[in-house]
């Protein structure tokens, strides 16, 4: 079972709205409960992700067992700003910086949830996603990764996310 946190790289649609947020200038900066300084992430570069796939597949004789969970992770943990502020300077951007209140997202939330019911359209922000939302980290350790089957994630995250933001803009996603 492989479990990466946030990924990002060209052709991932995962961060594609963050992306298009810095491009306008803006860094919106998400509430955590408890409230921390900085949220904070683990994350992964596509392309590391999806070597590390091959080599847990191809190191299965290694004695790992079926069922066993492996976190796919750079070692860098980046707060929001971080990936905000990589964004924009990957593409010359200078960010101007809003924080969402909590009361904004929630009522957003219940918003879209009311009107998911009466439309049957699925929306990303729900009532359901506010425990991920305001969490004040996604965090996790690579480390079994690494001592089992030897995955170490080689792309530094500015170097990830440039290529990333680079790609995206020759696409015009941005």
């Amino acid at each position: 079972i492989v479990r990466p946190p946030l990924v990002y790289g060209p052709r991932d649609r995962g961060v594609l709205t963050i992306a298009r947020t810095a491009a306008r200038g803006w860094m919106t900066l998400l509430p955590s409960e408890p409230r921390v300084a900085s949220k904070l992430y683990s994350q992964i570069y596509g392309e590391d992700l999806a070597r590390g796939i091959v080599e847990m597949t191809l190191s299965r004789a290694s004695g790992w067992t079926s069922g066993e969970a492996f976190f796919l992770a750079g070692r860098e943990i980046v707060t929001q700003e971080q990936i905000f502020e990589t964004m924009g300077a990957a593409i010359g951007r200078r960010l101007t910086r809003v924080s969402v209140p909590a009361w904004v997202l929630r009522g957003a939330a219940h918003l879209l949830g009311a009107a998911s019911r009466v439309t049957g359209k699925a929306f990303a922000l729900n009532p359901d996603k506010l425990g991920e939302l305001f969490a004040p980290a996604w965090t996790c350790s690579p480390d079994r990764a690494r001592e089992v089957f030897g995955f170490e994630a080689t792309t530094p995250f500015e170097e990830g996310i440039r290529s990333t933001m680079q790609w995206y803009r020759e696409k015009g996603w941005i």
